[in-house]
């Protein structure tokens, strides 16, 4: 929890820069005297916004909501400040440039183009939303209440099943929206300057509106399978992400005419779809089922070397006798894992994260250290470090949730 002397030192830095930048968009045009002069000015206006934008979501992560893993209640109360800050921000850095690289070499002339003037507008309007919402919040978060623990916490804590992936919708939500919106005024624009035909630019234009009906079904079932913890919906959306993945790609690589932003904007929504896909895997206990086949695969593998190659006295043995107590520290480490989160232990948990090393330890001996190593070996160990890699970071999180949710 925040100290009340802490809480005055943020509140008291946070608001520092925020009356700096107030002054700065009341006065800045007053001293346009030297070209390095508003170009500080403007720098710091810019730290100072990104520097309350990270403040603020320090204070997030210092509450017991978020270290209760209701992440999404947190931003469900505060989206306002965070897309108003984000706005805000984007606008200040795109004004701050586009006027210093008009200026730059006639800072006593008046230049003043009507895109710069409609950017300063919302720029403005913008920074007196960021003001309201921004005090609003940084008061709100000196609220005592946000840092104790409650029945009502507790129970959400309970019902939530899998926190990162709800976080991760949220903002592929967000983020859907803002790219729909990018793409029509794409479209509007390659439309009025580019030798579109009616029958390609209609093929573009529905297939978009297709691709934001599934990723509107897609979202909506991977949000209520992962909170009612079904897994029919959480199937559905899986499958979803397939199509999806499609469409992103056809506005990346395969429409009519393709523009650099496109490219970009496309990008990170594949981003979006591979971190969600690997979520997916997690909430449908994706290790158990992966090393069923990692075990099955690595024994034929064996036995097909021991056809093919010739082995030396004993290495075929230790081989084979290892994967034996893989097999058998891998049943334990699970049940162990499975016990704890079903059960809210720390003990199973952490006895599950230790045995995590002993199963790290033989999978890179399968990796680089056995007799014969194929290409299929290193892929399949590469991929069973990876999901030991996720699981240990998923352990230590809630290790760390129920010692603060139980001390």
């Amino acid at each position: 929890m925040l100290q009340t002397s802490n809480y005055s030192l943020v509140l008291t830095i946070q608001f520092t820069f925020m009356i700096y930048d107030l002054m700065s968009n009341s006065f800045s045009e007053l001293i346009f005297t030297e070209p390095v002069i508003p170009l500080i000015m403007f720098i710091i206006q810019d730290v100072g916004i990104l520097f309350n934008v990270i403040v603020i979501f320090l204070m997030f992560f210092n509450t017991f909501i978020f270290q209760a893993g209701l992440v999404k209640l947190l931003i469900h109360r505060f989206t306002g400040t965070i897309v108003v800050s984000g706005i805000y921000f984007i606008l200040s850095v795109s004004f701050h440039v586009w006027i210093q690289n008009l200026r730059w070499w006639n800072m006593r002339g008046y230049v003043w183009t009507n895109g710069l003037q409609a950017l300063f507008v919302f720029q403005r309007l913008a920074s007196v939303l960021y003001y309201y919402f921004y005090k609003r919040t940084t008061l709100c978060l000196g609220d005592p209440r946000l840092y104790e623990d409650t029945e009502w916490l507790r129970n959400e804590f309970f019902r939530l099943s899998l926190t990162p992936l709800e976080v991760l919708l949220f903002l592929n939500t967000w983020y859907y929206a803002v790219y729909f919106v990018a793409e029509i005024l794409l479209f509007i624009y390659k439309s009025q300057l580019l030798p579109y035909t009616s029958a390609n630019l209609t093929l573009d234009l529905v297939m978009l509106f297709l691709y934001l009906g599934v990723e509107i079904m897609r979202i909506f079932f991977g949000s209520k399978g992962n909170l009612c913890q079904r897994k029919v919906p959480l199937t559905i959306s899986l499958l979803l992400v397939g199509p999806s993945t499609i469409m992103a790609v056809y506005y990346m690589l395969l429409q009519t005419y393709v523009l650099k932003l496109e490219v970009t904007i496309n990008a990170i929504l594949l981003v979006f779809y591979v971190f969600e896909l690997v979520l997916y895997t997690i909430a449908f206990y994706f290790n158990v089922f992966y090393y069923s086949f990692y075990f099955l695969a690595t024994l034929l593998m064996i036995i097909y070397k021991s056809q093919v190659f010739s082995f030396p006295d004993g290495y075929l043995a230790v081989d084979l006798i290892l994967l034996i107590l893989m097999l058998i520290l891998e049943v334990i480490r699970l049940y162990f894992g499975f016990k704890g989160n079903l059960t809210e232990e720390e003990v199973p948990i952490v006895t599950s994260l230790v045995l995590t090393i002993g199963s790290v330890m033989l999978s890179l001996y399968y990796l680089l250290w056995q007799t014969y190593v194929l290409k299929a070996d290193v892929i399949i160990n590469a991929a069973l470090l990876v999901t030991y890699g996720l699981e240990g970071i998923l352990a230590i999180i809630a290790v760390s949730a129920l010692t603060r949710l139980y001390t």
